[in-house]
């Protein structure tokens, strides 16, 4: 089946988006790495060529599903571009998958190529011995150590694949048993990437921060979007304190690109002197992947500059689905996730799949050109889509009276505690109001009296918050009585998975068990 709502006119793959940029702006800087090397766009192209050439010598051709594991970087833009040159079905995956999920992404893809890094072998000894004892058929392509080097164009290739056709192959990074594969193509990522353009008002003189895993979706739109802007990049492997100044020394306009993050940046803002901006010339801050609390867009506006906390709305399945622009007011910034993306018809829903009232909450469906085509493993569409074709996307949200959308949870993370709802978002929101709470996550934990108690699992320089302290800070938020923690964890920090996403099924797992 395919879900796929349209693309969009002119959309192209991204070898040829890659190769027009190319031809527009030769001289303009496409990335900057954090160890301070560069690409311009028609440096990328040439190298995207010989790596290609590189590739076709060892088996990869048309329609063929290669896995890369690589980490952010330009060598991974590369090799992004020379798999779509030579037509292949690419299936990126995060660096620090374990042997597990790789046995699960190579059994189910069919995969017969796998490209690593440079030392991959000797750094993951394990996971090479995994793939040469477990898969036979796979082979295993280490990159040269400088992919610049790699010399000579591709002469002879099959013909470019339609932009609507199978391309891409993403895995989820959700709390179900195995991850799941969504089908994507150059149209669907094309969509989200053109809406991300638009939205933010991209131009080929702003510098992003790509500070996330670039195998993720996001990651990959944002290199769409660049080619289709001519913004520049700035890449950074490996997120800690010292990217943070390569950002600063990069000028970057647009910074993100999730909670983590904005954290981050509000520290280091802090540590400078008084009346000193970390980012003179940014614009505002991209957030998305999780939810934000309000409170964290007025900190960052006031301390940081810039518009505040653009924030977004999207999933593997179909990214960047909404997101705020810079028209809106703070309030609107501080509580709502922003507008549909054009082209994205929104459905919100009750149990019974019919829409709930105006303002009311419900399960937020879509459809949309950026949509999955379907999932790898076709048995699960039937349960992704209902019967009128739009995604089910799991989570609960509603429309405040100008349009934006405000995510109000999970339909899985919302805690029944003797009978009554319990909106684990909402309790996070308060809690992060607290002055000593740098991070938090709330979980409902099997009870045998109330069905589920609520946990609040927080991270605090103050190592007395306890579920007193908790119960009378938030009963002067005013929250009722039903909503406030039964139990309270402390912790140095919060486990997290694909794109900074607190993993709530390890929290629930870890204190259910204990």
């Amino acid at each position: 089946m395919n879900h796929v709502n349209g693309a969009s006119p002119g959309a192209g793959t991204l070898w040829e988006l890659a190769d027009e940029r190319a031809g527009r702006s030769p001289d303009a800087v496409l990335a900057i790495s954090d160890d301070v090397s560069e690409i311009t766009f028609s440096e990328l192209r040439d190298r995207a060529r010989g790596a290609a050439a590189w590739l076709a010598r060892h088996g990869v051709n048309e329609g063929q599903s290669v896995v890369w594991q690589l980490p952010t970087g330009v060598d991974a833009i590369t090799v992004a571009v020379a798999l779509s040159r030579l037509g292949a079905i690419q299936i990126p995956i995060l660096p620090f998958l374990g042997t597990r999920e790789l046995g699960h992404v190579l059994a189910q893809t069919g995969a017969s190529v796998l490209v690593v890094r440079p030392g991959w072998g000797q750094g993951d000894r394990d996971h090479q011995d995994y793939v040469s004892q477990n898969f036979e058929s796979v082979r295993v392509l280490q990159l040269p150590s400088e992919i610049s080097e790699i010399e000579g164009a591709t002469a002879d290739v099959a013909p470019l694949p339609r932009p609507d056709s199978h391309s891409w192959v993403f895995y989820t990074s959700g709390t179900t048993a195995a991850p799941k594969g969504a089908r994507h193509s150059d149209a669907t990522l094309s969509a989200c990437a053109r809406g991300m353009v638009d939205r933010y008002g991209v131009t080929q003189s702003d510098r992003i921060a790509f500070v996330f895993q670039i195998t993720h979706i996001g990651g990959i739109s944002w290199i769409y979007a660049a080619l289709m802007s001519g913004c520049a990049l700035l890449l950074v492997e490996k997120f800690n304190r010292e990217a943070t100044w390569f950002l600063r020394r990069s000028g970057v306009t647009l910074a993100g690109a999730g909670l983590p993050f904005l954290h981050e940046y509000l520290a280091a803002q802090r540590a400078l002197p008084k009346g000193e901006r970390l980012f003179p010339e940014v614009r505002a801050f991209t957030s998305g992947g999780m939810p934000k609390p309000p409170s964290i867009h007025y900190e960052i506006k006031r301390e940081c500059g810039g518009a505040g906390v653009l924030s977004g709305y999207g999933m593997t399945e179909a990214p960047v689905l909404v997101a705020a622009g810079f028209a809106l007011s703070d309030e609107e910034l501080a509580h709502s996730e922003g507008a549909p993306m054009p082209g994205v018809e929104l459905r919100i829903v009750g149990g019974d799949g019919e829409p709930v009232a105006p303002g009311e909450v419900g399960e937020l469906r879509v459809k949309a050109p950026q949509v999955m085509l379907g999932y790898l493993d076709p048995a699960l569409d039937k349960e992704a889509f209902d019967e009128a074709g739009f995604l089910r996307t799991g989570d609960l949200g509603r429309l405040d009276p100008f349009g934006n959308v405000i995510v109000t949870g999970r339909l899985k993370d919302v805690i029944i505690r003797k009978g009554e709802n319990v909106s684990a978002k909402e309790v996070e929101d308060a809690l992060f109001t607290h002055p000593a709470i740098r991070d938090v996550s709330v979980v409902g934990l099997p009870d045998e009296a109330r069905g589920e108690l609520v946990c609040a699992v927080i991270v605090s320089d103050d190592d007395s918050i306890d579920v007193a302290k908790v119960a009378e800070f938030l009963t002067r938020c005013g929250l009722m009585r039903q909503k406030i923690p039964e139990r309270v964890e402390l912790v140095d920090a919060l486990p997290r998975r694909g794109f900074g996403k607190v993993d709530k099924k390890e929290l629930r797992r870890r204190y259910t068990e204990g």
